[in-house]
């Protein structure tokens, strides 16, 4: 009888312990999903410094991203396509082409290429957590420092954020539009 007493003491003690540990450190609560770099189409209203445009975005690979405006009415039809070694702006059928580097650094389709990678790379400084129900993924690109919040079941984007340019991204209407990557699960 004695032993018995003392294993279901154990089986308590042992469960107290487990459920001490969950509530220090968090186990109830899961990581947040990995934000979503890879191939995808959104809809985006992009806030910098004071204006606003918005449009459709589409990451078709890393280093590439093609962003077709349709407000305000003045740039109404552009088009802006990065694909790591050059910037076309097409109007219609008129386009043209620049070297990236001649792009200020805080131009939005640059700083949200540049973010994406630097995620997706999991560069250093890059942290994911999770915070006011989203996933919360910080880290600098080619403009600043940068906040990517995401849903934190799926992974899709919610907003980009650089402070530093002005810069204010929000996603909508998203959908993947490629396999997973292998790698980071997205």
């Amino acid at each position: 009888m004695h032993t018995i007493g003392k294993t279901i003491g154990r089986i308590i003690g042992l469960s107290l312990w487990g459920i001490g540990l969950c509530a220090l450190f968090g186990c109830a609560a899961s990581a947040p999903a990995f934000p979503v770099t890879g191939d995808f189409r959104c809809e985006a209203q992009v806030n910098l410094q004071g204006q606003t445009y918005c449009g459709t975005l589409t990451r078709a690979a890393a280093g590439t991203l093609t962003f077709e405006l349709n407000a305000p009415e003045s740039v109404r039809g552009w088009t802006f396509r990065l694909d790591g070694e050059t910037v076309t702006l097409t109007l219609q059928a008129l386009s043209y082409t620049v070297d990236p580097a001649a792009m200020p650094a805080a131009a939005p389709v640059r700083v949200l290429v540049s973010a994406l990678d630097t995620v997706a790379r999991m560069e250093p400084g890059v942290t994911v957590t999770a915070a006011d129900g989203a996933g919360r993924t910080a880290g600098s690109c080619s403009a600043g420092t940068f906040v990517l919040s995401s849903d934190p079941e799926t992974g899709f984007l919610r907003a980009l954020t650089v402070s530093e340019a002005g810069l204010d991204i929000r996603f909508s209407a998203f959908t993947v539009t490629a396999p997973c990557d292998p790698v980071r699960s997205n």
